[in-house]
C-alpha cells in the first residue's frame, strides 16, 4: 500500500517538471508541437526552423502558459518569423482552416505550429488539406 501512494506522489510531480517539446514532423516542411516556451525557439533555430504558428489563445488554462508575444519575442531574436492564429480547441471553422493554409503557404519553412498537445495544430492543418486549401506533401 505505501508503494502505491508513493507512486501516485510521484505522478503529482512529474506533470510540474519541465519538459522537452514533443515535436513531429507532419511533412518534410511541416512540424507540429505542444506548448513551446521561449527558452525552446533556440532549439527550433538550431533544427533549421524559419516560422512558428501559435494555434493557441493566451490564458487558455495553464497560468504558467507563455503568452505568444514572449515567443514572438523570442523567434524575433533568433530571425524566425512568428505568426499567431488563436483557434479553439474542439471547433475550427472553415475560416480557420483557410487561415492556417495561408500562413502554410507564405511563410517561410520550415514551419512548426504548436498548440496545448499538437493535436489542435494537426486536426487545424487537416482541415486546411481535406478542403483542398493545401497540399501538405506539395508545400515547401
Amino acid at each position: 500500500m505505501q508503494n502505491i501512494r508513493y507512486l501516485c506522489i510521484l505522478m503529482t510531480i512529474i506533470p510540474y517538471e519541465r519538459r522537452s517539446m514533443q515535436l513531429y514532423w507532419l511533412s518534410d516542411t511541416i512540424g507540429v508541437s505542444d506548448q513551446i516556451s521561449p527558452g525552446d525557439v533556440l532549439e527550433l533555430s538550431s533544427l533549421g526552423v524559419k516560422s512558428i504558428i501559435c494555434n493557441r489563445p493566451d490564458r487558455e488554462s495553464e497560468s504558467d502558459q507563455p503568452d505568444a508575444e514572449s515567443i514572438r519575442q523570442a523567434s524575433k531574436k533568433m530571425g524566425i518569423e512568428f505568426a499567431f492564429h488563436p483557434v479553439e480547441s474542439n471547433f475550427q471553422t472553415e475560416h480557420d482552416a483557410s487561415q492556417m493554409a495561408k500562413h502554410l503557404c507564405e511563410l517561410p519553412k520550415p514551419i512548426v505550429a504548436y498548440c496545448r498537445s499538437g493535436g489542435r495544430s494537426t486536426a487545424l492543418i487537416g482541415l486546411a488539406e481535406q478542403l483542398q486549401f493545401i497540399n501538405l506533401q506539395e508545400l515547401e
